[in-house]
């Protein structure tokens, strides 16, 4: 008997993935509770399921929703558990600003008086702005920038933006709609981000795949798929373009209806071009930067709900993050989707889609549903899985763990920290009992790059690898920790060397990179040292990580053609070559 799924959903990016897993479908004929393993539900059937204090679901199944997930994707719970978590960090003397995650928000019409205030300062300090610097807003008493967004809806649908408060004054207590004043659907209204990075001229935002296993403790995988989505039209701030949807809001569903809409490949563009863009236009530190930015804003978003969302063992979420990064790289969180679209526009969106479906389904995938699956239809990544480190597996296909709060998972990386200080410990051994034999300890390391790697950059001693094959084989790495362990036994057995100064191989690789179109092509370069034998091995590497990260840093030159409409997909090609030299390091 193979795993039973149930899914509520028409959609080919999920349907597909459970099949080729030789899973069984069984949406018609399992009701609620029973008869099946995995069931991929819509919001409602979720909330029906755990509504009912009678469901007792068995230990093996699995639903795509927490129960009460609506506490991060609903837009006004999310503004009100970040609120409530900043002022517990600042009870707890924490730093509130630690957590300016999101613009300024207010639920309307709750926070009506507290908005308007707000608006009023704003709306101030910009004027005061505008004067000195000579300029005026021009919009007859308009003041700073807001963005009005219905709660609980999605695709952009009810959004607009303000700069005068009579424009709002239908939300005010005094004056609500009969369906706002009995809590159908609240606004918040966000101070607009009106400094936005732009590509192109363009204003985008980043859709970025999550995975959450566990509240209590915490678990959560992030994926590097994902996608930028553009607006047609050149971004302006002036306060006539304020209704252009076309420029502002960069929902698929408003874009594809403008007149500049390339059908080809939708108006997104994917993540990992979009990082090797910024690494090409604002150097690899800030890209670094900003996405370790991002997952921060990942990780407190998730605390600030952490508990309030009931955290039911058989739960895991695939949520969508809308991030939206102004021109100073400060990544900001729009909103949270917990269904995030499974439809496809393009041939690039089915595979992207497919593939984070299928890395999604890798992750919650039991280990005892893989003893009742056809082996042949397991993804190659799970067929070899050792048990044992099943639950601590730190990268799954595209998606690589952010946080494990769990102690076993703690006591795991100690464990893994402790076996790399003892390594650690017998190189140093080694490598200072042999201290006067290093140049020739790491021209032999280099010449075992050379042997494992292919092309890329030169050691010190000539080898050459291509981005760390050697560093990496299992059967090397073996060797080399017994030749450590043996070097370390000597130097116990040997009288107190002398003070001798240790040798360090360094590895400096560079490389070009050439689009397919002739288009400005750009280097990357590398540098990598160790100490002693170990030292060439990984100059090799660097020198070959170089050169290979310079061809994929081209590719941006293709890529940003992108948003002219005249590729349809990035192309690049690139080579490296590097120089080393051996040099002594300070004495011991």
């Amino acid at each position: 008997m193979g795993v039973r799924w149930k899914c509520d959903l028409d959609k080919p990016v999920l349907i597909s993935n459970f099949r080729r897993r030789g899973w069984i479908d069984v949406t018609a004929e399992a009701d609620d509770t029973d008869g099946w393993d995995l069931w991929w539900a819509n919001v409602q059937s979720i909330k029906a399921l755990f509504a009912d204090v009678l469901t007792r679901l068995q230990p093996h199944q699995r639903v795509n929703h927490f129960p009460n997930h609506y506490e991060l994707t609903r837009k006004d719970l999310m503004v009100k558990n970040i609120k409530r978590y900043q002022k517990q960090i600042k009870r707890d003397g924490g730093n509130p600003d630690d957590l300016d995650i999101i613009p300024t928000t207010f639920v309307l019409p709750q926070d009506y008086m507290l908005f308007a205030e707000e608006f009023r300062r704003c709306s101030q300090q910009q004027q005061q702005q505008q004067q000195q610097a000579g300029t005026t807003g021009g919009g007859g008493g308009a003041g700073a920038t807001w963005i009005m967004k219905p709660s609980s809806r999605s695709q952009g649908k009810g959004i607009f933006l303000i700069n005068k408060l009579s424009q709002i004054k239908q939300w005010s207590v005094n004056s609500l709609p009969p369906a706002l004043r009995s809590g159908a659907d609240n606004y918040v209204v966000s101070r607009y981000i009106d400094n936005p990075l732009l590509i192109g001229g363009k204003k985008f935002d980043m859709r970025i795949y999550v995975v959450v296993t566990s509240f209590k403790p915490l678990k959560v995988y992030m994926s590097r798929l994902g996608f930028g989505r553009f607006c047609n039209v050149k971004y302006s701030a002036e306060v006539g373009e304020m209704r252009n949807e076309f420029m502002h809001l960069t929902n698929v569903a408003i874009q594809q209806h403008g007149e500049d809409y390339n059908e080809q490949h939708g108006n997104k563009w994917p993540l990992e071009l979009m990082r090797l863009y910024l690494e090409g236009s604002r150097g690899v530190e800030a890209a670094d930067r900003l996405f370790a930015d991002i997952e921060g804003v990942i990780l407190k978003s998730l605390r600030a709900c952490q508990n309030i969302i009931v955290n039911d063992r058989h739960s895991f979420e695939l949520y969508g993050y809308d991030i939206i990064v102004d021109d100073t790289l400060k990544p900001w969180l729009i909103e949270v989707n917990a269904s995030p679209s499974l439809s496809t526009t393009t041939q690039a969106d089915r595979l992207l889609k497919h593939r984070v479906i299928s890395d999604t389904l890798n992750i919650i995938t039991p280990p005892d549903w893989l003893a009742i699956t056809d082996p042949a239809a397991l993804p190659p990544d799970l067929r070899d899985v050792d048990p044992a480190a099943y639950p601590f597996r730190e990268q799954v296909g595209s998606f690589h763990l952010i946080c494990d709060e769990s102690e076993d998972y703690q006591r795991y990386k100690a464990a893994q920290q402790a076996r790399a200080a003892m390594a650690a410990s017998a190189m140093m051994a080694a490598t200072a009992a042999g201290a006067a034999a290093a140049p020739a300890a790491a021209a032999a390391a280099g010449a075992a790059a050379s042997a494992s790697g292919s092309g890329g950059g030169a050691s010190s001693a000539g080898g050459s690898s291509s981005g760390g094959v050697a560093a990496y084989d299992g059967t090397a790495f073996a060797a080399a920790a017994a030749a450590a362990a043996a070097a370390a036994a000597a130097a116990a057995s040997a009288p107190p060397p002398r003070p001798v100064r240790l040798y360090s191989a360094q590895s400096h690789g560079s490389g070009w990179g050439r689009s397919s179109l002739g288009i400005p092509s750009g280097a990357r370069n590398s540098t990598g040292s160790g100490y002693a034998a170990a030292a060439a091995t990984a100059g090799a590497v660097a020198g070959g990580s170089g050169g290979a990260a310079a061809g994929n840093w081209s590719r941006e030159s293709a890529a940003a053609r992108f948003l002219k409409g005249t590729v349809s997909g990035p192309a690049g090609v690139g080579s490296g070559g590097a120089g080393g030299s051996l040099r002594p390091r300070s004495a011991v």
